[in-house]
Protein backbone atom coordinates (compact mmCIF):
# COMPACT_ATOMS: atom_id res chain seq x y z
CA UNK A 1 0.00 0.00 0.00
CA UNK A 2 1.19 3.13 -0.97
CA UNK A 3 1.41 6.10 1.12
CA UNK A 4 -0.23 9.39 0.26
CA UNK A 5 2.62 12.40 0.48
CA UNK A 6 2.50 16.16 -0.12
CA UNK A 7 5.35 17.91 -2.25
CA UNK A 8 6.30 20.64 -0.53
CA UNK A 9 8.52 24.01 -1.85
CA UNK A 10 11.47 22.59 0.23
CA UNK A 11 12.15 20.01 -2.19
CA UNK A 12 11.39 16.65 -4.24
CA UNK A 13 10.45 13.91 -1.70
CA UNK A 14 10.33 15.78 1.38
CA UNK A 15 8.14 13.40 3.51
CA UNK A 16 5.11 15.16 4.79
CA UNK A 17 2.75 12.70 5.96
CA UNK A 18 1.72 11.57 9.20
CA UNK A 19 3.73 8.39 8.71
CA UNK A 20 6.66 10.22 8.50
CA UNK A 21 6.42 11.11 11.99
CA UNK A 22 6.10 7.53 12.96
CA UNK A 23 9.41 6.69 10.39
CA UNK A 24 11.58 9.44 11.93
CA UNK A 25 10.55 8.35 15.49
CA UNK A 26 11.60 4.67 14.72
CA UNK A 27 14.72 5.73 13.52
CA UNK A 28 15.67 7.70 16.44
CA UNK A 29 15.56 4.05 17.64
CA UNK A 30 19.35 4.11 18.63
CA UNK A 31 19.56 7.53 20.52
CA UNK A 32 16.33 6.84 22.30
CA UNK A 33 18.09 3.50 23.43
CA UNK A 34 21.31 5.06 24.49
CA UNK A 35 19.87 7.79 26.50
CA UNK A 36 17.56 4.87 28.32
CA UNK A 37 20.02 3.06 29.15
CA UNK A 38 22.42 5.48 30.31
CA UNK A 39 19.82 7.00 32.48
CA UNK A 40 18.95 3.33 33.68
CA UNK A 41 22.04 1.76 34.13
CA UNK A 42 25.20 4.01 34.55
CA UNK A 43 26.24 6.70 36.58
CA UNK A 44 25.99 10.26 36.18
CA UNK A 45 29.67 10.05 34.54
CA UNK A 46 28.70 8.08 31.85
CA UNK A 47 26.34 10.71 31.06
CA UNK A 48 28.43 13.39 31.07
CA UNK A 49 30.78 11.30 28.74
CA UNK A 50 28.06 10.37 26.46
CA UNK A 51 26.67 14.06 25.91
CA UNK A 52 30.47 15.19 25.91
CA UNK A 53 31.09 12.96 22.70
CA UNK A 54 27.73 14.40 20.97
CA UNK A 55 29.06 17.82 21.68
CA UNK A 56 32.76 17.50 20.60
CA UNK A 57 33.32 20.26 17.75
CA UNK A 58 36.70 20.97 18.16
CA UNK A 59 38.27 18.76 15.39
CA UNK A 60 40.81 19.60 12.91
CA UNK A 61 39.88 21.67 9.75
CA UNK A 62 40.44 18.73 7.90
CA UNK A 63 37.94 16.31 8.95
CA UNK A 64 34.97 19.32 8.43
CA UNK A 65 36.53 19.27 5.20
CA UNK A 66 36.06 15.04 4.71
CA UNK A 67 32.40 15.62 6.55
CA UNK A 68 31.53 18.20 3.86
CA UNK A 69 33.62 17.07 0.88
CA UNK A 70 32.56 13.49 1.34
CA UNK A 71 28.64 13.78 0.22
CA UNK A 72 29.62 15.97 -2.74
CA UNK A 73 32.38 13.54 -4.14
CA UNK A 74 29.92 10.57 -3.93
CA UNK A 75 27.72 12.60 -5.86
CA UNK A 76 29.55 13.42 -8.62
CA UNK A 77 31.01 10.01 -8.67
CA UNK A 78 27.55 8.27 -8.83
CA UNK A 79 26.30 10.74 -11.74
CA UNK A 80 29.76 9.90 -13.86
CA UNK A 81 29.01 6.28 -13.04
CA UNK A 82 25.75 6.24 -14.40
CA UNK A 83 26.58 8.46 -17.34
CA UNK A 84 29.46 6.18 -18.10
CA UNK A 85 27.23 2.64 -17.56
CA UNK A 86 24.86 4.20 -20.31
CA UNK A 87 22.30 6.32 -18.25
CA UNK A 88 21.51 9.44 -19.56
CA UNK A 89 23.03 12.65 -19.27
CA UNK A 90 21.56 15.28 -16.98
CA UNK A 91 21.48 18.74 -16.65
CA UNK A 92 22.53 20.29 -13.15
CA UNK A 93 19.96 23.08 -12.52
CA UNK A 94 20.75 26.14 -10.19
CA UNK A 95 17.77 26.90 -8.71
CA UNK A 96 15.80 23.69 -8.11
CA UNK A 97 18.77 23.07 -6.37
CA UNK A 98 18.61 26.06 -3.97
CA UNK A 99 14.88 24.85 -2.87
CA UNK A 100 17.07 21.71 -1.26
CA UNK A 101 19.27 23.21 0.99
CA UNK A 102 16.60 23.42 3.62
CA UNK A 103 16.28 19.89 2.63
CA UNK A 104 20.01 18.85 3.14
CA UNK A 105 20.69 21.31 6.39
CA UNK A 106 17.32 19.26 8.17
CA UNK A 107 19.35 16.30 6.72
CA UNK A 108 22.60 17.08 8.25
CA UNK A 109 22.15 19.01 11.46
CA UNK A 110 18.87 16.72 12.67
CA UNK A 111 18.59 13.98 10.62
CA UNK A 112 21.48 11.98 11.32
CA UNK A 113 23.17 12.87 14.35
CA UNK A 114 20.22 13.74 16.38
CA UNK A 115 18.33 10.54 14.87
CA UNK A 116 20.85 7.73 15.04
CA UNK A 117 24.66 9.17 15.77
CA UNK A 118 24.38 9.18 19.54
CA UNK A 119 23.34 5.85 19.60
CA UNK A 120 25.68 4.34 16.94
CA UNK A 121 28.60 6.55 17.74
CA UNK A 122 28.23 8.12 21.01
CA UNK A 123 26.83 4.42 22.62
CA UNK A 124 27.82 1.70 20.61
CA UNK A 125 31.58 2.14 18.89
CA UNK A 126 32.87 3.12 22.69
CA UNK A 127 31.70 0.02 24.24
CA UNK A 128 32.65 -1.93 21.01
CA UNK A 129 36.33 -0.99 20.67
CA UNK A 130 36.57 -1.80 24.78
CA UNK A 131 36.37 -5.78 23.45
CA UNK A 132 37.67 -5.34 19.26
CA UNK A 133 39.46 -2.61 17.18
CA UNK A 134 38.05 0.18 15.51
CA UNK A 135 37.77 -1.03 12.23
CA UNK A 136 35.86 -4.32 13.84
CA UNK A 137 33.91 -2.04 15.82
CA UNK A 138 33.19 -0.02 12.76
CA UNK A 139 32.29 -3.28 10.72
CA UNK A 140 30.04 -4.21 13.28
CA UNK A 141 28.15 -1.65 13.84
CA UNK A 142 27.65 -1.29 10.09
CA UNK A 143 26.25 -4.77 9.94
CA UNK A 144 23.62 -3.57 12.61
CA UNK A 145 23.26 -0.53 10.99
CA UNK A 146 22.56 -1.88 7.62
CA UNK A 147 19.97 -4.54 9.55
CA UNK A 148 18.15 -2.12 11.37
CA UNK A 149 17.36 0.11 7.86
CA UNK A 150 16.35 -2.74 5.70
CA UNK A 151 12.92 -2.16 6.49
CA UNK A 152 12.99 1.09 5.58
CA UNK A 153 14.53 -0.03 2.15
CA UNK A 154 12.16 -2.13 2.05
CA UNK A 155 9.40 -0.01 2.02
CA UNK A 156 10.65 2.74 -0.16
CA UNK A 157 11.46 0.23 -2.76
CA UNK A 158 7.62 -0.72 -2.81
CA UNK A 159 6.93 2.49 -3.45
Amino acid sequence: MRAAAVQPTLGPNFPTSPGYLLLAFGIAGPTWAALLVTRLSLGQEDRRDLARRFLMWRVSWRWYLVALGMPLFLAMMTAMFYTIAGGSGFVIEFWPLVGLVPQLLWSIVLGGPLEEELGWRGFAFPRLQTRTNALESSLIIGVVWGLWHTPHWRASARQ
